[in-house]
């Protein structure tokens, strides 16, 4: 769980069979892929998510279970680990180390440094920071990914003053392993443009995953 709207799945096949995922009874899609990123949950609603194996026949294995209800789940014990599910296979199952946290990182890279925004006017901001060892930076508004950055700034027009954002900063790998990361709050309407420079504060748990 990285907040109370947005999670991700992670898995690993070990025969490199696809992935197949359903969401309370209705198919996501099947996945070459290791991950999978959940934003936009509902905080008050449960999901159930159903991972099993595909071959290349066609063929299910049994599946892996994982509940989550986001509005429910304190993110100080954000890792989920999956259970077995009803579901039979029809073949041996492939799937292992199901969760819906990622595994404790072996090494990390360093987080970007001197971030901070600028509030501008009360619909425009700019983030700022300086890269870590020429590291890309991973950005997410309120839990969506805004995407991933090799500048040192961003710019943020548009923004409604009713309305607070949330913004994490995490540099990332070649590989997809991400920091620790900064977190900056922003409510456009509120903070007085005498003091236009807001700092960021260390976000919440270290979170390792592969973006491929």
């Amino acid at each position: 769980m990285y907040s109370n709207t947005a999670a991700e799945l992670f898995w690993t096949s070990s025969d490199g069979h696809r992935v197949r995922i359903e969401r309370n009874g209705e198919l996501l899609g099947v996945y070459d892929a290791s991950s999978l990123f959940q934003s936009g949950l509902n905080p008050s609603q449960q999901y159930r998510y159903v991972l099993q194996a595909v071959n290349s026949d066609g063929e299910r294995s049994q599946s892996w279970q994982i509940d989550i209800a986001p509005g429910d789940h304190p993110l100080s014990d954000n890792r989920i680990n999956a259970s077995l599910g009803d579901t039979p296979g029809e073949f041996a199952n492939t799937l292992l180390n199901n969760q819906a946290a990622p595994q404790m990182p072996v090494q990390l890279p360093q987080p970007p440094s001197n971030v901070s925004a600028l509030l501008y006017s009360s619909t425009a901001a700019e983030l700022f920071w300086t890269p870590s060892d020429g590291q890309r930076v991973h950005i997410e508004r309120n839990g969506q990914l805004l995407g991933i950055f090799e500048a040192r700034s961003l710019y943020q027009p548009g923004l409604d003053p009713s309305q607070q954002y949330r913004y994490v900063l995490q540099s990332v790998t070649a590989n997809g392993v991400r920091s620790s990361s900064w977190q900056i709050d922003i409510s456009p309407g509120d903070h007085p443009l005498s003091n236009r420079r807001i700092d960021a504060v260390q976000g919440g748990a270290t979170v390792v995953l592969n973006d491929a």
